[in-house]
């Protein structure tokens, strides 16, 4: 299944249940498995070109048109993004 297939209703459902996640592990202080590898798979090309060249707000952006997120899950996932590159 692509994400495009997926129902806005459960796209929107899973988005906030993987803040409620990030939440959980920021708040316990538990290191994220795999970050930079399931946060880049879920990011478009262009999402990530723009955060790697410093361009946080930008991709924060890109990441709210291409994928249809919140303004919180967007910063979270580019944030995550961001992290697990080393930035």
């Amino acid at each position: 299944m692509t994400l495009t297939a997926v129902p806005s209703e459960l796209s929107a459902r899973i988005s906030a249940l993987e803040s409620q996640m990030f939440h959980l592990y920021q708040t316990l202080g538990i290191p994220l498995p795999s970050p930079a590898q399931s946060t880049a798979d879920a990011l478009p090309g262009e999402v990530r070109d723009l955060a790697d060249a410093g361009e946080r707000d930008r991709a924060i952006r890109a990441a709210l048109v291409a994928l249809g997120l919140s303004l919180q899950d967007a910063t979270l996932r580019v944030d995550g993004y961001l992290r697990g590159r080393g930035h």
